[in-house]
């Protein structure tokens, strides 16, 4: 029997998403669940994204949880997260300040009013000692997901053939069962910072609001002094503050965009 699921489809700098409310996705066989993800995300034969959110409103904010394209579960997304705080607090379904519950843990978030939302994420962790593939150094830096992040010393983005051989190889790394998204972050002339992404069980994306996090503890680390940094992908820029301690909170702001919504007949 045909099943009619409504859906809105949001991005965050570029990185998209199908926003299903978690009640609706419920009546999908949780067994056919990660096929009917790729099917929605599919970008030639379904809505197309880079992944498949789903919220339960609550009196204090949200349950948020999210799938990658390839119909794997994911622990946390901040463009994502950003999304649906966006389109719930923008409608006045749960309160401008609150409390995210995600598989990583709760994440707060404020809705700054227009397409603006903040997050604040708990204490970076650093869960592996540095990896070294050819001539570049990873971080590993769990931000809610875990990254592997180069700072490049050349002024511009990372050679296209390297970017992608060497964030596949760190994706499917033996040490990382679960898979790792891999940044390549570089200053450029002018001094601005500059973001390019490889999201495990999506590939290179426009974006990625933990990735950015991850980015900006790299980025503080190496320049203590800057607490504040405007980081910009493909997508668009985002802006990530920490106090360069170990247990401090991360900052991730910037805005989301609602595109359309609809019903899809599954």
């Amino acid at each position: 029997m045909p099943l009619d699921i409504p859906f809105h489809k949001m991005h965050g700098i570029g990185n998209d998403f199908v926003v299903v409310d978690a009640s609706d996705f419920a009546h999908i066989p949780s067994q056919s669940q990660p096929d009917r993800v790729r099917q929605l995300c599919d970008r030639h034969t379904g809505i197309g994204a880079d992944g498949l959110l789903t919220y339960t409103p609550k009196p204090d904010g949200l349950d948020f949880c999210i799938f990658n394209a390839d119909g794997s579960r994911d622990t946390m997304c901040g463009n994502g997260l950003r999304c649906v705080v966006l389109l719930l607090a923008g409608s006045g379904r749960i309160p401008v300040k609150g409390i995210a519950r995600t598989d990583s843990g709760d994440v707060r978030y404020t809705y700054l009013g227009g397409t603006q939302v903040m997050l604040q994420l708990p204490a970076p962790q650093e869960f592996h000692a540095p990896i070294t593939l050819g001539d570049n150094t990873f971080s590993c830096i769990n931000t809610g997901s875990p990254h592997a992040v180069v700072l490049l010393p050349e002024s511009h983005g990372p050679n296209p053939v390297t970017f992608e051989a060497a964030s596949c190889d760190l994706e499917n790394h033996d040490d990382f069962p679960d898979g790792i998204s891999t940044n390549w972050v570089w200053r450029d002339d002018a001094g601005e910072f500059h973001l390019r992404t490889w999201e495990r069980g999506v590939g290179e994306t426009l974006a990625c609001g933990t990735g950015t996090c991850a980015a900006g503890i790299a980025i503080i680390n190496a320049f203590p002094d800057e607490n504040t940094v405007e980081l910009t992908s493909e997508g668009g820029t985002l802006t990530v503050t920490w106090g360069g301690h170990p247990e401090d909170a991360i900052y991730l702001s910037g805005p989301a965009t609602h595109v359309m919504q609809g019903v899809v007949t599954l």
